[in-house]
């Protein structure tokens, strides 16, 4: 998963999902583009644990904010 994120925002503009389940988390990433959240706004989700949409939480530690 690789997310593209504004820099001054810190809104979600675009991202990629891929592999067997990326069905399984692409939603998020839809849904976050489309209610022009932000990192901040994502990062307080709930993610189920395990379950593949855990990627997405991961891809969430990796963004550095100033």
């Amino acid at each position: 998963m690789k997310l593209i994120v504004e820099k001054k925002s810190g809104k979600v503009i675009g991202g990629t999902v891929v592999g067997p389940q990326a069905s399984d988390v692409i939603h998020i990433l839809a849904l976050a583009i489309h209610q022009a959240m932000t990192v901040g706004d994502l990062q307080g989700f709930c993610f189920a644990h395990p379950s593949n949409v855990e990627i997405f939480q991961d891809a969430l530690r990796s963004i550095h904010t100033y």
